[in-house]
């Protein structure tokens, strides 16, 4: 089962903010960041390889 990772509750698109902080780019207040990393390991998130694959990031 896949969990979604919340990450704020500013009306933001929450997987996109978890992305952007797993991905390490700009534009994420350190206080977003540091919920999202929390919750990473709260759910214990793992990437799932088949979404990897298809969006290229991994072969």
């Amino acid at each position: 089962m896949e969990r979604k990772i919340s990450a704020d509750s500013n009306g933001r698109s929450k997987r996109v903010t978890g992305s952007r902080v797993i991905n390490n780019e700009p534009n994420v207040t350190e206080t977003t960041k540091n919920h999202v990393l929390e919750a990473i390991e709260t759910l214990v998130y793992k990437p799932s390889h088949s979404v990897r694959v298809i969006a290229g990031n991994e072969t």
